[in-house]
């Protein structure tokens, strides 16, 4: 049962680490700096993940067009507006939240900046990172996939010992009816 447990918590923080690594992941720059993304088309959250701490509202993140206009907040940018995608996370010592909902109409290369003006210099995020193209893409999907894994084990562990229990009830039984034979 122990043993059981243990493998359903490990496969369940498995799957969280996992989400928290996947993705194609850059260092903040603090706005000075233009970084280089290939995206597809589509639909997708961008995070911002840090060592020390949930972000505050001063992260930004600013995007250009593959040719260099600038993508406005209010077309291909949606607000983090409903409640499942404005979950703060902790995990694996990183916590985070989600920046932006981009919307990818023309896949190819854009161009963009992030800054968190919360810190007084750059080497105060030198650990953090901007995230694009999570798999899953959203939070709120990867902590339903860590529920369903938790249940799955929890099930499995529980038929297992139930298995274990009705084996070992057999084997009494008849031990103790060769028990009484002799």
């Amino acid at each position: 049962m122990v043993t059981g447990t243990l493998l359903t918590i490990g496969a369940g923080e498995l799957v969280k680490r996992s989400w928290l690594e996947s993705g194609t992941m850059f260092s903040p720059t603090g706005g000075r700096d233009w970084t280089s993304v290939d995206l597809p088309e589509g639909s997708m959250t961008v995070y911002y993940q840090s060592p020390h701490g949930v972000p505050d509202g001063q992260v930004s993140l600013t995007i250009r067009y593959p040719d260099g206009e600038l993508v406005p907040a209010s077309s291909n940018r949606r607000p983090i507006a409903t409640e499942s995608e404005q979950i703060d996370f902790h995990i694996a010592g990183f916590s985070g939240r989600a920046i932006s909902n981009l919307i990818v109409d023309v896949p190819g290369t854009y161009r963009f900046f992030c800054s968190n003006t919360s810190v007084g210099s750059d080497t105060m995020v030198a650990q953090d990172r901007v995230v694009f193209m999570k798999h899953p893409d959203r939070l709120v999907d990867m902590l339903g996939l860590h529920k369903r894994v938790l249940v799955i084990g929890a099930s499995i562990t529980v038929a297992i010992a139930a298995l274990l229990y009705g084996v070992h009830g057999i084997v009494l039984s008849r031990r103790s009816r060769s028990g009484a034979g002799a």
